[in-house]
C-alpha cells in the first residue's frame, strides 16, 4: 500500500509540545467505495475527517478524533497530499471567471506541490487587536468545522459564525446588555475582524487562485474547494472502476473481488485486450 510522510504547517500541541508528523496511506479500491459510500450523506467538513480519519496517521494517532485535531489549512493540505498520493501531482481544473458578466469556463493545469504551505513556528495561540484591545484566539479545527456546519444547517449561517467565534475566542467581549441598542453589539464587527485574522493565520484553510480571464482580460480570485474536488474526483475515479469491473467480469468471469486485486496497470492491459476485440 502506497504510504506518505507529510510535515504539517500547523500541526497541533499535545502536553507541551508541537506535533507535525503526519502519515498518509492509499486507500484499496474497495476501501475507497466503502468511505464514498459512508460519507454521502455526510456534509463537506465531515467527509474530511472520514478520509483523514482512516487515511492519516497524526503524531501517530489515527481516527476520526486525531482528524478533528488539526486546523482547517492542515486538513486542506493532508487532503492534497492524499490526493497527490492516489492520483499524482498534476491537478487540472475547470473554474468559472469570476466576473459575473463574463463567467467563461477556465482550464487551469495546477499542481499540488504549488499549493501546499510553509511551515508556520507559532505557537498555539494567536492575538488580535479588536476596539484598542488585544484578544487571543485559536485556529479553528475540523471539529469547530463540524459543529459549525451542523449548526448552519440546523440554525442559519449567523448562529454558525457565532458558535465559531466563541469556540476561538476563550476570553470574547461580554454581549450587550439586554434592550441595548443593537449598534452596540460588538459581534458583527468582531466575527469580520477575526475571519480576517483567521485568514491571516491559516491562509490554506481557504485557497485563493489568482487568475487573468483570457476572454474579459480581467484579474480575479476563485477559490479551490480542495474537499469538494477531491470527493467529485472520488465519485468519478469509483464510476470508471464499476466500468472496468463491468467489462472484465463479462468478458473473463472474474469475480468483483479478483478483479479489483488486480492493480491498475493490470486492469487496463487486460481492458485494452478487449477493446482490440472485433465487434
Amino acid at each position: 500500500m502506497a504510504h506518505a510522510d507529510v510535515t504539517l504547517a500547523t500541526g497541533f500541541w499535545r502536553e507541551g509540545t508541537r506535533v507535525r508528523r503526519a502519515r498518509l496511506h492509499a486507500p484499496a479500491p474497495e476501501q475507497e467505495r466503502l468511505l464514498f459510500e459512508e460519507g454521502e450523506a455526510l456534509l463537506p467538513a465531515e467527509r474530511v475527517t472520514l478520509l483523514l480519519g482512516h487515511c492519516a496517521e497524526i503524531g501517530g494517532e489515527a481516527g476520526a478524533d486525531a482528524a478533528r485535531s488539526l486546523s482547517a489549512g492542515d486538513r486542506v493540505a493532508l487532503l492534497l497530499e492524499l490526493r497527490r498520493l492516489i492520483a499524482g501531482d498534476a491537478l487540472p481544473c475547470v473554474l468559472d471567471c469570476p466576473w459575473p458578466d463574463c463567467r467563461e469556463r477556465l482550464e487551469l493545469d495546477l499542481h499540488v506541490r504549488d499549493l501546499l504551505p510553509s511551515a508556520d513556528a507559532h505557537g498555539p495561540t494567536y492575538e488580535l487587536e479588536f476596539r484598542g484591545e488585544r484578544l487571543v484566539f485559536r485556529l479553528p479545527t475540523g471539529a469547530d468545522e463540524e459543529r459549525a456546519a451542523r449548526i448552519a444547517v440546523e440554525h442559519g449561517p449567523d448562529a454558525a459564525v457565532d458558535q465559531l467565534l466563541r469556540a476561538c475566542l476563550p476570553d470574547p467581549p461580554p454581549d450587550p446588555a439586554p434592550g441595548a441598542d443593537a449598534s452596540s453589539d460588538p459581534r458583527p464587527e468582531l466575527a469580520e475582524a477575526l475571519g480576517a485574522a483567521i485568514a491571516d493565520a491559516d491562509p490554506h484553510a481557504e485557497i485563493l487562485l489568482a487568475l487573468r480571464c483570457p476572454v474579459c482580460d480581467r484579474d480575479g480570485e476563485v477559490a479551490l474547494d480542495a474537499a469538494s474536488y477531491f470527493w467529485r474526483e472520488l465519485e468519478v475515479r469509483l464510476a470508471r472502476l464499476d466500468h472496468d469491473v463491468h467489462v472484465l467480469a463479462t468478458r473473463y468471469g472474474w469475480s468483483e473481488a479478483e478483479i479489483l486485486a488486480l492493480s491498475e496497470r493490470r486492469r487496463a492491459r487486460y481492458l485494452g485486450l478487449v477493446e482490440l476485440e472485433p465487434v
